[in-house]
């Protein structure tokens, strides 16, 4: 493989990454906890855009069941920005 073989591939892959990035950042991604009590949503990149509490929620007693409620959303949230990103990742490599 010479020098501009290499290039060529480096190239390529700065492509595919970029595009990956458009695609992670297009891409939507929610989680829930507490069967909906809480919601997280934002991007495939991570980026949080809105936390959402059910008005329910406002009623529990406990400030620790809704922190734990919050937690569990968020990651849950998180754990789906990582399945997200192996899909977006995936198609891509499968499209180049």
């Amino acid at each position: 493989m010479d020098n501009n073989d290499m290039l060529r591939q480096a190239e390529e892959f700065q492509r595919r990454m970029a595009e990956a990035e458009k695609a992670l950042e297009k891409k939507e991604v929610a989680a829930q906890s507490g069967g909906g009590l809480v919601t997280v949503e934002g991007t495939a990149n991570g980026k949080v855009s809105g936390v959402f509490l059910d008005p329910a929620l406002y009623g529990v007693e406990s400030r620790h069941m809704a922190e734990d409620l919050i937690k569990a959303a968020f990651n849950a949230f998180q754990e789906n920005v990582v399945e997200a990103a192996r899909t977006v990742s995936t198609e891509i490599l499968k499209h180049s």
